[in-house]
């Protein structure tokens, strides 16, 4: 939402407090979008189902970015590009142990 034409942005925390000053403090909504001067009367009951569902354990799984892969990858070709990384790490391995031998 930071990104749209016109729509404020307000640092993570800022919902965290509200909430806190919501459930702890018993202020009214309407104070608490006055002292931290939030304008949208919708943005608080939004951030309060977002604190109570995290807390519920219904945690956000953030998108995926990127374009998605044309085709999935199968196990056969996951297993050789792990094979491929684990080589790689192998012959890492191997170059600094010999680095680690000729400086003894």
């Amino acid at each position: 939402m930071a990104g749209k034409k016109g729509m404020k942005h307000y640092p993570g925390w800022m919902k965290y407090e509200a909430f806190r000053m919501y459930e702890n403090e018993g202020k009214s909504q309407a104070e608490i979008r006055a002292l931290l001067g939030i304008q949208d009367r919708d943005r608080l009951d939004k951030w309060f189902k977002e604190v109570r569902s995290e807390r519920a354990g219904n945690l956000k799984v953030p998108k995926q970015k990127g374009k998605p892969r044309k085709t999935p990858i199968t196990k056969q070709r996951e297993m050789e590009l792990q094979l491929k990384q684990l080589k790689m790490e192998n012959e890492l391995l191997k170059s600094f142990l010999l680095e680690v031998e000729r400086g003894d």
